[in-house]
């Protein structure tokens, strides 16, 4: 009878010292996993650079843009008003080759206007003001264009103001294709922060063990050309240089060393 319990003894305690033996064996591989990962990221010895590339591209593309403000008895009056002026003007620029699908809303705003009596104020005294009424509605809408056609872009502009449109403002002109260039911008700086991580390990006489980190920041300005009205609208056509646009990346890397 001993035996036989012994047996059945046996038999219970075996599962249960697999599991702990499968249990055990993941816990060795979780506290190695941690130190890993511990390690990876936060080294004890680390080396960080700088690197700096630049692109220079002659601007393929002109934008601006006009914004129309009428004011009237209804929304729907002073929106009328303000589709009349945008088609005289997208009219006026016919000529100059611009698409559809570069001319877009990329503002738009109607509120009321309130009016509220006015109200004498006696020895010091002003009582609380009356409540206001809506005397009419303003209705403001910006319209973006793009001149693909950057030897044209004085004429649309000069087109625009015979159109009626006083507020012209934003003008800059970019490169079309910018992704593109701004790759090329990472690709030379990211050369540079390895030539300079190489020179820097043989002068020190340490080895790279690899990359911990990676960060970067861009600069792109734009010529912006346009802030009033002052630039002959409805006259003479506007001379605009453009010039070259820079765009510039800088990358940081830290390196782990040994």
């Amino acid at each position: 009878m001993q035996n036989e319990l012994n047996k059945v003894l046996k038999w219970l305690l075996l599962p249960i010292l697999m599991v702990s033996l499968f249990l055990l064996i993941l816990s060795i591989n979780a506290l190695k996993e941690f130190s890993y990962i511990g390690r990876d990221f936060y080294p004890n010895k680390t080396i960080s650079v700088t690197g700096t590339g630049e692109v220079f591209a002659t601007a393929d593309i002109a934008e601006f843009s006009f914004t129309v403000t009428k004011k009237a008895s209804s929304v729907g009056d002073a929106q009328g008003q303000v589709d009349g002026v945008i088609n005289s003007v997208l009219e006026s620029i016919k000529d100059f080759g611009i698409e559809d699908k570069d001319i877009k809303t990329s503002a738009y705003n109607a509120y009321p206007i309130y009016v509220y009596p006015e109200i004498a104020c006696i020895s010091g005294y002003c009582p609380p003001r009356g409540e206001g009424y809506i005397s009419g509605y303003e209705v403001s809408q910006t319209i973006s264009i793009k001149v693909r056609d950057t030897s044209k872009a004085g004429d649309a502009i000069s087109s625009v103001g015979e159109a009626g449109v006083s507020n012209i403002s934003g003008l800059r002109f970019v490169v079309d294709d910018e992704d593109t260039l701004q790759r090329e911008a990472r690709d030379k700086a990211i050369a540079d922060a390895q030539n300079e991580i190489e020179n820097l390990s043989k002068e020190l006489g340490v080895k790279v063990k690899g990359i911990v980190s990676f960060s970067e920041s861009n600069y792109n300005p734009k010529g912006m050309y346009l802030e009033s009205a002052a630039y002959g609208l409805g006259g003479d056509s506007v001379s605009l240089p453009q010039g070259e646009n820079q765009i510039s990346v800088q990358v940081y890397i830290t390196y782990e060393i040994r």
